[in-house]
């Protein structure tokens, strides 16, 4: 895979379970001769996400490699998929964005 951190923009973190990953936008991201939107690299705890993606695609990307962190550390390797993971990333994306309120505290029942 090739990485080039030199020319990464401005990393953010993003706390999954336990562990903190820094979350980078990097030109040209590839694996060999394949061109990746995303990936991410467990055992640095960093997620990689290519710089050209629109907004939109780039947040989905986003969660589709927190959902690759979050089964990891679930030990559901076995049944991760890039399909799973793309599913749940958008659906996450779907009700976040149809519920704004989610990102704050539930109401208290009466």
């Amino acid at each position: 895979m090739t990485i080039d951190r030199a020319n990464a923009e401005t990393a953010r973190p993003v706390k999954v379970g336990p562990m903190t990953y820094t979350v980078m936008n990097v030109e040209d991201l590839r694996q060999g001769d394949q061109s990746l939107d995303g990936c991410c690299k467990n055992s640095t705890c960093e997620i990689f996400l290519d710089a050209g993606l629109c907004d939109q695609a780039a947040r989905v990307t986003l969660w589709h490699e927190i959902m690759h962190v979050i089964l990891m550390q679930a030990g559901l390797c076995e049944v991760m998929t890039e399909q799973l993971c793309e599913v749940m990333a958008h659906g996450v994306m779907d009700v976040l964005e149809d519920n704004p309120w989610l990102g704050e505290r539930p109401p208290r029942g009466a």
